[in-house]
């Protein structure tokens, strides 16, 4: 049996291929999970790692274009498709792939857009337009010919390519430029007298402003689904935008875009002209040469004990932070988070209309993941307790994710292995990981030895009055009058629950009462050096998960009371150095009050008139 496990840290330097990087690792740092339980509410916060790695030979370096995770690369992105709601007469599907800058990654920065049925018409400048940026115009028309079509305003416009269905048809045309020092507040759009069109307008950070976006285009007609062809492009992780255009299908069309692209542009033109604008960060297609160590590479680290594999983390890279100490010393620190890092940057844009009303939250959580576009393979997601109200799923999806699990009194969090996990709050009361001591610390035969132990008695946790509000409630109070007349007033607000009606939120407040109304002794940490007892204590520091159960046993050095407590693991971090330290630190949370509610069949649980009932 080994000693200390095998460390295996992988990077994805080229999608789908896992790179093993171990040999050159150093240390490694990983958290998951809450870094401090600091109230009756528990959110936990992105998972982060830290890998440090031997860079000698600069083989992280970004700029070392002679290094290993160079590659040499020629790969077609597919035909994809796009469905509109309505048989399109005519229709067009264009692909444009925007090749990034050395050592940069092409982010579409804003998209505007306009549908009208003037001669001129206007489109609005993007967000955030500075000198030295691409930029690129699409006009789809329906009358004319594709000389018709027009675009001006600021620096010069290029033609890219057109597309045309023939005269008084369909037409499309789209342009580029790199923006100048003085880009007016709108672009002009010209098509033919009486035409209906769409136009849009994208401006693109972090491209390379000499290289020529590539372009593609399909005709679609008579056809409610549209191909958009696939394209080499330019580079190894170009940005890459695809539109399409239709006509003669009648009014209220709209598009649904492919999978794993975000939609930007579903415009009509009255009756006429219906356009959609979907894009995408690749990453492995292209061609040439380019560097693969890159931020937002995905990342693992995984450990090997008693051959068993156990997942510790899987996220981003956030960034490749290379020292040089001497002429021959290098170290590149390699910062990660998981996946709420993507889910916090992706700003959606709202439905028309809410959806999914009355549905538990569960469904809810898996519904805002589909928006994201979050694999149902990483997610392992409990039907949930509470329903929610309707939702138009606009914003960044993790702070709706967070208030769901708020509204559940749940538990949302990235595993070790990169999955997305929701618990709903009845799960301490019906999982055996929860219900159930798992491992008991402490110092006497038979228990586990640990490192050190912190121990709190402090009014952190207290809530004896709570006040909540669901969205387009009334305010719900609940309190302790006892505890207030003896700890003061402690009081936990909480507005924007999700809940469908105010007796829900009631119970809400209720149960976080009951959480937080006395202050209690309690274990807020525990460190455990595995190698004190490797047979016994890598099991535990390897897998054990965030809400499993543990007890600690604290004999006093001076004598008096054995103070012992049953308590949920509520953040996981461990440090590892080479092959001879590893230091695992749990956050911990009373399991007194959160695990005191009335269990069926349970011998301490399931008293009625001594434990809480569950809502």
């Amino acid at each position: 049996m080994a000693a200390f496990p095998t460390i295996v840290v992988e990077c994805m330097f080229n999608s789908p291929t896992w790179t093993d990087i171990s040999a050159w690792t150093r240390g490694v740092f990983t958290r998951r999970g809450a870094s401090r339980v600091d109230g009756p509410l528990l959110r936990y916060e992105a998972g982060t790692a830290t890998v440090r790695l031997d860079n000698r030979d600069r083989r992280f370096d970004p700029t070392n274009l002679a290094g290993p995770y160079v590659s040499g690369f020629s790969n077609t992105t597919p035909d994809l498709g796009f469905t509109a709601d309505d048989t399109q007469f005519f229709g067009h599907g264009v692909t444009v792939a925007v090749k990034s800058a050395a050592g940069q990654t092409a982010t579409i920065a804003d998209v505007k857009s306009n549908a009208s049925g003037s001669v001129s018409f206007t489109v609005t400048r993007p967000t955030g337009t500075v000198s030295g940026r691409v930029m690129l115009a699409f006009l789809s028309s329906d009358l004319g010919t594709t000389a018709d079509l027009t675009v001006s305003g600021g620096a010069a416009w290029t033609p890219l390519g057109t597309i045309t269905s023939g005269e008084d048809a369909l037409q499309t045309r789209v342009w580029r430029k790199v923006t100048g020092g003085s880009e007016p507040p709108t672009y002009t759009f010209g098509q033919a007298s009486g035409a209906d069109g769409v136009a849009s307008v994208v401006l693109v950070n972090n491209a390379d402003t000499a290289a020529v976006p590539i372009l593609a285009s399909l005709d679609n007609p008579e056809s409610s689904f549209f191909i958009t062809p696939g394209v080499t492009p330019a580079g190894d992780n170009d940005v890459e935008l695809r539109w399409v255009a239709g006509t003669g299908g009648g009014a209220g069309n709209s598009w649904e875009s492919p999978d794993d692209y975000a939609e930007r542009v579903d415009a009509q033109s009255n009756a006429f002209v219906t356009a959609s604008l979907a894009t995408r960060e690749l990453t492995g297609f292209g061609q040439g040469t380019g560097t693969r160590v890159l931020p937002m590479r995905p990342i693992r680290v995984r450990a090997t004990w008693n051959s068993v594999t156990y997942d510790l983390f899987r996220g981003y890279v956030d960034t490749w932070d290379i020292d040089w100490e001497g002429d021959y010393e290098s170290e590149a620190n390699v910062p990660a988070t998981d996946a709420f890092k993507i889910f916090g940057a992706d700003s959606r844009t709202a439905l028309g209309a809410p959806v999914g009303a009355g549905e538990l939250s569960g469904a809810r959580v898996n519904r805002i993941l589909d928006s994201l576009g979050w694999s149902a393979l990483d997610r392992v997601i409990s039907t949930g307790n509470s329903a929610m109200q309707g939702t138009t799923l606009e914003g960044d999806g993790l702070s709706e994710l967070q208030t769901v699990a708020d509204s559940e009194i749940g538990e949302l969090y990235i595993d070790g292995a990169g999955r997305v996990v929701f618990r709903n709050r009845q799960a301490l009361v019906s999982e055996t990981r929860s219900t159930t001591v798992q491992a008991t610390f402490g110092g006497d035969p038979g228990e586990l030895p640990y490192y050190k132990v912190g121990i709190s008695y402090d009014d952190t946790m207290m809530a004896n009055r709570v006040k909540a509000t669901r969205e387009g409630g009334a305010e719900q109070v609940a309190e302790d009058t006892d505890s207030i007349d003896e700890f003061e007033a402690h009081t936990f607000e909480r507005s924007g629950l999700a809940h469908v009606s105010d007796g829900e939120t009631l119970s809400w407040a209720q149960w976080l009462l009951h959480l937080g109304k006395e202050p209690e002794l309690r274990f807020d940490e525990i460190t455990i050096r595995p190698i004190k007892d490797e047979t016994s204590l890598f099991p535990q520091v390897l897998s054990r998960e965030i809400g499993d159960r543990i007890a600690i046993t604290r004999r006093p050095p001076g004598g008096g009371d054995v103070v012992y407590r049953e308590v949920f693991i509520r953040g996981i971090e461990h440090t590892i150095e080479g092959g001879h330290r590893w230091e695992t630190r749990w956050i911990l949370q009373s399991a007194t009050q959160v695990g005191s509610f009335f269990t069926l069949g349970h011998a301490t649980l399931g008293v009625l008139g001594q434990n809480a009932l569950v809502y």
